[in-house]
C-alpha cells in the first residue's frame, strides 16, 4: 500500500468518525444571529450537535416572529437541554418546582415544555433532527405569546399557532418552503384516521383541551395546527400576527380573534369542521 493511499485512507477514517460524533448540519446561508435575551443550558450528557439544532431552531423562530408576527421577546428565556427522561423530570420538580402528579399526569410522555420563561427540552428522546428543530421552535413560540395564553380560552390556536410557526422554522432551516405542506398533510392524515376527533370548542378551554391531549394528544395537536393552517389560508399570516399583537396588548382571545379575523371563534369552527368533512371524503 502506497504512502499516499495510506494518507487518503486515513483521512477518510477521521472524517467518518467526525460524522459519527458530529453529523452535519444542513447548510443554511442566512442562520439568524441568536437572539440576546435567551441562555441555553445543556445538562450534562447532551452533545453539542444537539445544542447546535436547539440553537438553530431559537434563532430561525426569532426571526419567524420578528419578521412575520411582527413580536419580539420582552423578557428573559432561558432553554434548558437535558439528556434523558429522568433529567428532564428532575429539572421540572426540582428546579421549576412542579408537583409530582402533574408531571406524572401532564409531561410523562411530553419531549418539551414551557414553565413561565424557561423552555425544557428533553433532547436526548428526540431522535430525528427535523423533530428537535420543530420541539424547540413549538416551545419557544409560547415565549412569545401572554403569560394567560394556556388558561384564556381558544387553547386550540395558542397550541396550533406554535406548531405552524414551528413547522414554518424547519422550512427556513432546511432551505425548503414545501416542508410545511408536508407537515399540513401529515397532520391530515392523523386527524382523518381518527373517528372521534375532537372540535374546536372541544380545544378551547384549558380543561378540555387537557382532556383531550389526555385521550389523543396526536389527533388534539394535529387538529389545532390544521385550524390554524386554515385560518391563514383564509385570512393571511398577517392576521394570525394581528390577533397576537391585540393578545400582547392585553385584548381577550374572544374579542382578539373576532377584530383579527373579522368573525367570531364559533363560526370559524363551523368553518373548519366543514372543510375537515370535505377532507374525509377524499383519499
Amino acid at each position: 500500500m502506497t504512502s499516499l493511499v495510506r494518507i487518503f485512507l486515513y483521512v477518510a477514517a477521521v472524517i467518518g468518525l467526525y460524522l459519527v460524533v458530529l453529523p452535519p448540519v444542513p447548510v443554511v446561508a442566512d442562520v439568524p444571529p441568536f437572539p440576546s435575551q435567551v441562555e441555553m443550558v445543556a445538562k450534562p450528557g447532551v452533545s453539542k450537535f444537539e445544542l447546535q439544532i436547539a440553537r438553530r431552531a431559537v434563532s430561525f423562530t426569532a426571526r419567524f416572529m420578528d419578521e412575520r408576527c411582527q413580536l419580539a421577546l420582552n423578557h428573559p428565556v432561558k432553554v434548558v437541554l437535558t439528556a434523558d427522561q429522568a433529567s428532564y423530570f428532575a429539572v421540572l420538580r426540582d428546579e421549576e418546582q412542579l408537583d409530582g402528579d402533574i408531571i406524572r399526569s401532564q409531561l410523562a410522555r411530553s419531549t418539551g415544555t414551557t414553565v413561565n420563561d424557561h423552555v425544557i427540552i428533553n433532547a436526548g428522546a428526540v431522535e430525528y433532527y427535523r423533530d428537535m428543530v420543530f420541539i424547540t421552535a413549538h416551545e419557544m413560540v409560547h415565549q412569545y405569546q401572554p403569560a394567560d395564553a394556556a388558561q384564556a380560552g381558544l387553547c386550540w390556536l395558542t397550541e396550533g399557532t406554535a406548531d405552524v410557526v414551528a413547522a414554518n422554522v424547519v422550512a427556513a432551516d432546511s432551505g425548503k418552503t414545501a416542508v410545511v405542506d408536508e407537515y399540513r398533510r401529515n397532520w391530515l392524515k392523523v386527524v382523518k384516521s381518527d373517528g372521534h376527533r375532537p372540535g374546536l370548542e372541544m380545544l378551547d378551554a384549558k380543561a378540555d383541551w387537557l382532556a383531550a391531549v389526555r385521550r389523543d394528544a396526536p389527533v388534539a395537536y394535529r387538529t389545532a395546527a390544521l385550524a390554524v393552517l386554515y385560518l391563514t389560508d383564509r385570512n393571511g399570516y398577517g392576521a394570525l400576527a394581528a390577533y397576537w399583537q391585540l393578545r400582547a396588548g392585553g385584548k381577550p382571545p374572544e374579542p382578539a380573534f373576532q377584530q383579527a379575523f373579522g368573525l367570531s371563534s364559533a363560526q370559524f369552527a363551523a368553518q373548519f369542521a366543514a372543510w375537515l368533512a370535505q377532507q374525509d371524503s377524499k383519499r
